[in-house]
C-alpha cells in the first residue's frame, strides 16, 4: 500500500531538483553569454579605434611626405625625376585611399549638427580652425594635378596630363603642417572618444560581473536552499512512508 505514495514522493522530488537545477543553470548561463557578448564588443570597439590611430598616424607620415616630394621633383634633375614622381604618385594614391578608408570608418556627417561640438571628429573634417577634409581633398587634388604635370613634362602621361602647368598647384609647407595639425587634432579626438566609450563599457561589465555574483547568490539562497530543505522533508516523508 506504501509503495505508490513513495513512488509519488520520489517523483516530485526529482521534478523538484531538475527544475531547481535548470532555472539556476539557466540565469548562470544568460548572466555569462551577456558578458560575453560585452566583452566583444569591447575588443571589437579597441581594435577598431587602434586602426583608426593607425590610418592617422600614416596619413600625418605620407602628408608630409608627398609635400616633401613634390619639392624634390620639382627641384631635381630631369634623370632624377621619375622615380621621385612615382614615389609621388604612390603617397598620393595611398593618402586618398587612406582617407577614404577613415571617412568610411568614423561615418562622419558634414551636415551633423556634431560638427558644432569642439570635442567631435566632425568638428576636426568639418569646422574651424582644422577643416581636415577640405585640406585633405584639397592636398589629393593638387598632388594628382602636379603628379599629372610633371608626367606630360617627362612624357610619362598615358592620356595627356594636367595641361595648367606645375606652377598652379599648391603645395607647399602652410598645406602640409595645415593637414598635420588637422589629423593631430583629429588622432586626439578619437583616442579621448576611445577613452570615454572604454571607460562606459568598463563600467557597464563591472556592474554585470557584481550583478553575476549577486544572481549566483541569491540562487543559492532561493534555489538551492529551498531545494535542499525540500529534499530533507521529503527524504523524512519517503522514510515515515516507509516506516508506517
Amino acid at each position: 500500500m506504501s509503495q505508490q505514495p513513495m513512488q509519488t514522493i520520489s517523483g516530485r522530488l526529482i521534478l523538484l531538483i531538475k527544475a531547481g537545477y535548470w532555472l539556476a543553470l539557466l540565469i548562470i548561463a544568460a548572466m555569462v553569454m551577456a558578458s560575453f557578448i560585452l566583452l566583444q564588443q569591447m575588443m571589437a570597439a579597441q581594435r577598431n579605434d587602434e586602426t583608426l590611430l593607425d590610418i592617422v598616424g600614416m596619413q600625418k607620415v605620407l602628408s608630409q611626405r608627398i609635400v616633401f616630394l613634390a619639392n624634390a621633383a620639382g627641384a631635381a634633375s630631369r634623370n632624377q625625376q621619375p622615380a621621385l614622381v612615382t614615389a609621388f604618385k604612390q603617397a598620393t594614391a595611398e593618402f586618398e585611399r587612406n582617407y577614404d578608408l577613415l571617412l568610411e570608418r568614423v561615418v562622419a556627417d558634414p551636415a551633423s549638427p556634431a560638427r558644432l561640438d569642439p570635442k567631435s571628429v566632425e568638428s576636426v573634417l568639418f569646422a574651424k580652425p582644422f577643416h581636415l577634409d577640405y585640406f585633405s581633398v584639397g592636398l589629393i587634388a593638387n598632388g594628382e594635378r602636379l603628379v599629372s604635370a610633371f608626367e606630360s613634362q617627362l612624357g610619362m602621361a598615358d592620356n595627356g596630363g594636367y595641361k595648367g602647368g606645375g606652377e598652379r598647384v599648391n603645395l607647399d609647407a602652410s598645406v602640409a603642417n595645415a593637414t598635420l595639425s588637422g589629423y593631430a587634432a583629429l588622432g586626439h579626438r578619437i583616442s579621448a572618444q576611445a577613452d570615454a566609450q572604454s571607460g562606459k563599457l568598463l563600467d557597464l561589465h563591472r556592474t554585470l560581473f557584481y550583478s553575476t555574483i549577486g544572481v549566483i547568490v541569491l540562487v543559492a539562497l532561493f534555489i538551492f536552499r529551498p531545494m535542499s530543505n525540500a529534499i530533507l522533508r521529503k527524504t523524512r516523508e519517503l522514510i515515515d512512508t516507509r516506516n508506517s
